[in-house]
């Protein structure tokens, strides 16, 4: 009785995990490899409507319906604008960039100089842009503006929308 007791509770587990595998193989969205087609090297001299079976002969070409989606660059990018003193920036930047972000691509492609400094938990805090720096002793900084309004958030806290104008102000801090 214990034995058959054990085997039955072997199958069962083996039943299971067997189950899962195929539920698994089955419902994830990993692509299928697709068998090569068959060829009937018997028919193939034939012409094309012999080989169709009779009931397709006869029938219309299914109707199809093309869609026009963007191009992926189009969805995935944003324009931005960055403003500097009389000098301004304008680039195409990745959907979900950060404003720091964007200053580092303009760095990179047209000649910005900024530095920063990193707080944990802050973000960046610029310090200098075109080798102009924050004097704290006049309390004069570079002060970070969203769409002409100055921003509640750091430059590294701010995700960008599509037509956004970030602008820096050289001014006297009110904070």
């Amino acid at each position: 009785m214990l034995k058959n007791r054990h085997l039955l509770v072997t199958f069962l587990m083996l039943l299971g995990a067997a189950s899962v595998s195929l539920a698994v193989y089955y419902l994830s969205p990993t692509p299928r490899l697709a068998l090569p087609p068959v060829v009937n090297e018997q028919k193939e001299n034939l012409p094309a409507e012999e080989l169709k079976p009779a009931e397709l002969k006869s029938a219309p070409p299914a109707e199809t319906k093309t869609e026009i989606t963007p191009a992926p660059e189009e969805e995935n990018f944003i324009s931005a604008q960055m403003v500097i003193g009389e000098k301004k920036y304008e680039t195409q930047i990745a959907s979900g960039s950060n404003a720091y972000d964007l200053m580092k691509k303009i760095s990179e492609t047209q000649g910005l100089q900024f530095s920063t400094k990193e707080y944990s938990g802050l973000g960046h805090f610029v310090e200098e842009i075109n080798n102009i720096k924050n004097d704290k002793q006049k309390g004069i900084y570079w002060i970070f503006y969203i769409n002409n309004q100055s921003s509640q958030l750091g430059v590294s806290s701010y995700i960008l929308k599509n037509n956004d104008i970030i602008s820096w102000k050289y001014e006297t801090a009110q904070f």
